[in-house]
């Protein structure tokens, strides 16, 4: 069984913890109710310029087309904090030629911070500015970042030091849009750990009473593992003082929570959701709410791709990003909820009260214009450079480009 878009779920039998190991898929077109969706929603959108800061929806968006006027009609949650310097705002979108490639190649992961991608290209949005999406899954971190250096991805979605990380190694690869601005990944302790002695929220407590425990982490020394690390350290605690294990993604990371192999986790949606409906575990805090140190005060998904593609396609990227904001303006908006919760159980393989939970969740993490956040972002490279994962910290101008 394959879900949308080609994704072998974790509840079907694939392991994800074999990073690198990548499945490679063409997206179906499904081209009629496509293109007549994608019409749909341009014409809906039609009317002037967009001025509001959403969420990195990397859309494209085709030469005839507009940038959607009217904020959706239920509030985005707010910014989160920063002084406001952003860069990478997008040019009209009539200004913009012909993609120079028609098809992208493009990571992609059944966790909830993909929905945009796979409403892009599902829907039609991407398809409609000429350009079709071919996905790969990858998934973890280091599997993006093989996939990106080895040229069998185009597009990769990654945290922002994932990516740096990339470039410590010499390879010249950049940003050009920001898709989640709060955290996707949190924290998860396992019903069969036990209560703590602290209160809802109160992360240093917290981490103080995971000392000499199992932690599941997507995969060694990626991300989930850096931000562990961190949380004890900003804590005041040793970052060995606990063992890490690599658990994958949702599916198996929760068998390990139930089993007790590990006693908490740092996973992303909808692990997250799925574990507190189904009674394995629960949230002592929240980093999607902004809880947590300074050091972990950053935008957790930018969207990535070499240099040299970024330099010889900048319409493509410009008209990629463009895509994934108008999926991520049509997410935002009430009156499309049946539908995302439906493209959610084809992605995630998620209904109901979990579905609604994972959505409530999450969906004002998403960026309302898609623009790099220049502060937050210098603040996640020295972050990287104290984590080790940089040599040395790196200047904006020098992994951040503006697309078209």
């Amino acid at each position: 069984m394959v879900l949308s878009g080609g994704f072998y779920p974790t509840s079907l039998g694939v392991d994800p913890r074999r990073e690198g190991e990548l499945m490679i898929t063409r997206s179906r077109s499904r081209k009629v109710a496509a293109l007549l969706f994608a019409a749909a929603v341009f014409a809906a959108s039609c009317g002037g310029d967009d001025a509001s800061d959403a969420e990195p929806a990397d859309e494209p968006a085709t030469s005839a087309a507009e940038e959607p006027a009217e904020e959706p009609a239920e509030e985005p949650a707010a910014e989160p904090s920063g002084d406001g310097a952003s860069a990478g705002d997008e040019p009209a979108e009539a200004t913009l030629g012909d993609p120079e490639v028609d098809v992208l190649r493009i990571c992609q992961a059944p966790a909830f911070s993909g929905i945009a991608t796979q409403i892009a290209v599902t829907m039609g949005l991407l398809e409609a500015r000429g350009i079709t999406g071919e996905f790969v899954q990858c998934a973890s971190g280091p599997a993006n970042a093989a996939a990106l250096i080895s040229r069998q991805v185009d597009i990769v979605a990654n945290t922002p030091d994932n990516m740096l990380g990339i470039r410590n190694a010499d390879f010249d690869v950049v940003m050009f849009g920001q898709t989640v601005d709060k955290h996707f990944f949190d924290i998860i302790i396992g019903n069969g750990f036990g209560e703590i002695d602290c209160e809802t929220g109160d992360w240093e407590c917290t981490m103080g009473a995971l000392v000499d425990t199992n932690v599941g982490v997507v995969a060694r020394g990626a991300a989930a593992e850096q931000i562990a690390r961190q949380l004890l350290e900003s804590a005041g605690l040793d970052p060995d003082g606990v063992t890490y294990i690599a658990t994958g993604l949702a599916g198996t990371t929760l068998a390990a929570l139930e089993s007790g192999e590990v006693d908490w986790a740092i996973t992303f949606e909808p692990g997250l959701s799925q574990g507190v409906v189904d009674g394995m575990g629960y949230l002592p805090f929240s980093l999607r709410a902004g809880q947590g140190p300074a050091e972990l005060d950053w935008p957790s998904l930018v969207l990535t791709t070499s240099r040299g593609f970024a330099d010889d396609n900048p319409n493509t990227v410009a008209l990629y990003r463009k895509s994934i904001r108008e999926a991520m303006d049509y997410i935002r908006n009430p009156a499309n909820r049946d539908e995302i919760l439906a493209e959610m159980a084809t992605f995630l393989g998620v209904e109901g009260e979990l579905a609604e939970a994972i959505l409530d969740s999450n969906i004002g993490s998403f960026s309302l214009n898609a623009a790099l956040q220049q502060s937050r972002l210098e603040n996640n490279a020295a972050y990287a450079v104290a984590r080790g994962i940089l040599s040395e910290s790196q200047d904006f101008a020098d992994f951040a480009v503006t697309p078209g």
